[in-house]
């Protein structure tokens, strides 16, 4: 698990410490929702499904982020009205980033056809 600690990093500087800094500035709520929950969380769901995907980490991984960020609204850090939802979108995005592109990772050509049985290969 020490293999990972930029991720766990990360997840808990986007998690606590960007919520905490934005509460502690009084950004407006328009530009807290759309600039930072909708664009760089979400991009940042993108580039933690990228990560995880290309590290051959667990597929559980992928709950960290959006579970410490439903945390961090537990906390009160982002309002509960739309903090939950965006977790949830948070892991949606996280999903689709590390699933995008698996169907290409297979080699269908190389594999043994077994339709008919198993045959010896020529």
């Amino acid at each position: 698990m020490l293999k990972y600690w930029p991720f766990l990093v990360l997840n808990l500087l986007f998690a606590f410490g960007i919520p905490f800094v934005v509460k502690m500035s009084h950004v407006a709520t328009l530009a807290n929702v759309l600039g930072i929950l909708f664009l760089v969380n979400g991009l940042f769901s993108i580039y933690l499904g990228l990560y995880i995907k290309r590290r051959g980490a667990f597929k559980v991984m992928l709950l960290v982020w959006p579970i410490l960020f439903a945390i961090a609204v537990w906390f009160g850090l982002e309002p509960s009205l739309y903090g939950y939802a965006f977790a949830a979108m948070y892991f949606v995005i996280e999903s689709l980033a590390f699933f995008v592109g698996q169907q290409n990772d297979l080699d269908y050509e190389e594999q043994i056809p077994i339709d008919e049985g198993y045959h010896s290969l020529k």
